[in-house]
């Protein structure tokens, strides 16, 4: 397209130098005849010259133009989103005065969560001008609730408390706030031409094409290597009790992938499988997978008075069919199940203690001590690094 541009101002240029140049022959030679007609030429030039110079005003000066415009467009979506992120903050704030990180010994129920989730929902519908990656964070925490809400109860047999599901959202909203805090992208003024359909309907569908301003993402899409994803699931197991694997399984089931976690792990220097598959398909061929939705750092003591660490660890079937009920009811369950996040690595299931399965949610509970998960890292170090390099898209 420019190109064209380009041959189009060279063609006036031409035309312009031809004009002068038979002025200037005509003036040189002082004939009658010649002189008539380059007069009457004249005439009729001087009637066209004010159109004509519009014309190639237009040719020469519609990059320009365009480029003007563009400017004004880029900053009127400078203007939008930090006036979005100054609505978002404000709500932000309210939010977690809301839901104070504090004890309120309350029991929690489900039209609780659903007030919960109608004040995220409205917190999203704000930050859609806002810093994307505060939309979509947004988005996860709605989420996670609305798996939360679904799976919850109405007689829990165990009682969850109102003070969890605080801090849980008050923590994550102090996330999209510190998003909000910035814009999130750098605008660019270039602009690209983009097809919403492949090439060979371009004649025979309408407006195919439209132009879009690089360096500015609006999707709600995100990569399971993205450090958003490791903040969400971050923050909230920095929030999620030990003993809440209901939690910890909704927030897996909003974004479920295991690379964030395990980019949790190598940064704690620490491994244990993220996903474990059974070697031996069930009837009709289904396969059999446990996923690590969550972990958390404890510590005990022992008699002799020394402190032991170790981590509780959950491992959830995410499926739509059922099998932990009935076919994984101790550790001696696990013998056939293997690491299929890093293949080739040993499962130290003797390791594990305190198996306990929770049969509702197809989950079950483990122990293991730190420092066999830190020597598992050591042990499978350079594999680990090249797994997480490779979920980092180019």
């Amino acid at each position: 397209m420019r190109q064209v541009k380009k041959k189009w101002i060279y063609v006036v240029l031409i035309i312009c130098v031809i004009i002068i140049m038979s002025l200037f022959v005509i003036s040189v030679l002082n004939c009658e005849t010649l002189n008539r007609i380059t007069k009457d030429f004249l005439e009729y030039f001087n009637l066209i010259v004010t159109p004509l110079s519009l014309i190639v005003g237009l040719i020469i000066g519609y990059p320009l133009l365009r480029k003007k415009l563009v400017e004004n467009y880029v900053s009127k979506q400078f203007e939008i989103m930090h006036e979005a992120n100054r609505v978002l903050r404000k709500e932000c704030l309210r939010i977690m005065g809301k839901y104070p990180d504090k004890y309120i010994s309350e029991k929690l129920n489900k039209q609780y969560i659903g007030n919960c989730i109608l004040d995220v929902k409205e917190l999203s519908h704000l930050a859609f001008d806002s810093n994307p990656d505060a939309h979509r964070y947004s988005i996860l925490l709605l989420k996670s609730l609305e798996e939360f809400y679904q799976r919850y109860p109405e007689e829990p047999s165990y009682y969850y408390y109102k003070e969890m599901l605080d801090s849980f959202i008050n923590q994550h909203v102090k996330q999209m706030y510190n998003y909000a805090k910035s814009l999130g992208t750098t605008f660019d003024s270039n602009i690209t031409r983009k097809r919403r359909l492949t090439r060979k309907l371009d004649k025979l569908v309408y407006d195919n094409e439209y132009e879009d301003i690089d360096n500015v993402d609006y999707s709600i899409s995100y990569y399971h290597a993205s450090q958003l994803l490791v903040l969400f699931f971050g923050n909230s197991l920095r929030t999620v009790q030990y003993d809440n694997p209901l939690l910890y399984l909704s927030c897996y089931l909003a974004a479920p992938t295991p690379s964030a976690l395990a980019r949790i792990l190598y940064v704690r220097e620490l491994y244990l499988p993220l996903t474990l598959q059974c070697s031996e398909p069930m009837i009709w061929g289904l396969e059999r997978e446990l996923c690590l939705i969550g972990f958390s750092a404890r510590k005990s003591t022992k008699e002799n008075g020394e402190t032991q660490s170790f981590y509780v660890c959950y491992y959830a079937n995410i499926s739509d069919f059922g099998f932990v009920k009935g076919t994984v009811k101790a550790v001696e369950s696990l013998a056939n199940y293997e690491d299929t996040y890093l293949s080739g690595t040993e499962l130290p299931k003797n390791k594990f203690s305190n198996f306990k399965m929770i049969d509702d949610l197809e989950i079950i509970k483990v122990e293991i001590e730190t420092d066999t998960l830190h020597q598992e890292y050591i042990k499978n170090q350079k594999k680990f690094i090249r797994k997480l390099k490779s979920e980092v898209k180019k």
